[in-house]
């Protein structure tokens, strides 16, 4: 078995629990307790992490994460920092160690500013919606592929934002994604409310009317509980975004995609801070792990096409 392959065996399905026309299916199994590491909410919180532009110039591509405490810190593939000349998301889960300064491989979501707003990074709500993220991780497993690179599409993904604004019909100063996400945060707060994590859920598969739309896994509950919010509201976007009403979605369907997960092949590169990327790709499902001391930290996996 494949480390994918064998994570995904231990998981239990849960009940379903259903907002309108979004499903989140729980994947159960794993101890309580508080994480081993701090998430970059609690990091920012706590002010052992700075996030901030390479330099006082700046790089679209890159920024400089600095851990300055005596724990490790999990920022995910696809979270959101805000502030300083303009907002980004992460390609890749990364895992930074204790007092540890590393180079953060991001993509600008936000195309029409380049102007300091503060100098460190701001947590953010969320993450980049779901079928973002998909297509972004796409991008980067080609450029690991062909070129060793983290890099994603910075193109692609400033046209996916305008399209997902045009259609859900904001206005954005700055071609924001976070103009998107506030134009419907009230509505996307009524999702979060309402499919709130449950004891014992290390993470969840995501179906839009019916629909698999993607799985988010985590090797500790606490890690999460802490991340479901920003999760749900990727997908709860999406989910918005396509309307609908509320389907079941077939436990056979989602069983299905479990195991075309588990068996797409999965390819290791050197991570960022510590740990492995994991790639996987195959004809049905595209997705990205982070791996440490050959433990699954994070797994995001989407069905290949939409």
């Amino acid at each position: 078995m494949s480390l994918v392959a064998d994570t995904l065996a231990r998981a239990a399905l849960g009940t379903p629990r259903q907002v309108k026309n979004l499903t989140l299916i729980p994947l159960l199994g794993g101890g309580g307790g508080p994480a081993p590491y701090l998430s970059l909410r609690e990091g920012i919180a706590a002010g052992v992490i700075e996030v901030t532009e390479v330099s006082e110039s700046g790089s679209v591509p890159t920024l400089i994460a600095r851990n300055r405490g005596d724990r490790p810190v999990l920022i995910l593939d696809g979270e959101e920092l805000v502030g300083a000349r303009q907002n980004r998301v992460l390609n890749l889960s990364v895992f930074i160690p204790a007092a540890t300064t590393v180079n953060l491989p991001v993509s600008c979501v936000e195309q029409g500013r380049w102007a300091w707003r503060s100098r460190a990074f701001h947590d953010s709500k969320q993450a980049m919606h779901a079928d973002g993220r998909r297509k972004n991780i796409r991008k980067v497993n080609e450029s690991l592929r062909h070129r060793r690179s983290y890099a994603g599409d910075q193109s692609s993904v400033w046209d996916d934002i305008a399209d997902k604004a045009e259609r859900m019909r904001v206005d954005s100063p700055t071609g924001a994604l976070g103009d998107v996400y506030q134009r419907h945060d009230q509505a996307l707060d009524e999702y979060v409310l309402g499919i709130l994590p449950e004891p014992g859920q290390r993470g969840a598969v995501f179906a839009v009317n019916g629909k698999v739309r993607g799985l988010e896994l985590f090797d500790d509950p606490a890690a999460f509980a802490g991340a479901a919010g920003k999760l749900v509201r990727s997908y709860a976007l999406d989910a918005m975004e396509q309307g609908g009403e509320a389907h079941a979605t077939d436990r056979a369907t989602v069983e299905a995609f479990l195991a075309e997960v588990s068996a797409a092949p999965l390819v290791r590169f050197p991570g960022i801070g510590v740990g492995e990327t994991l790639r996987l790709e195959s004809p049905t499902v595209v997705g990205a792990g982070l791996a440490v001391a050959d433990r699954l930290l994070h797994l995001s996996a989407f069905p290949a096409e939409d």
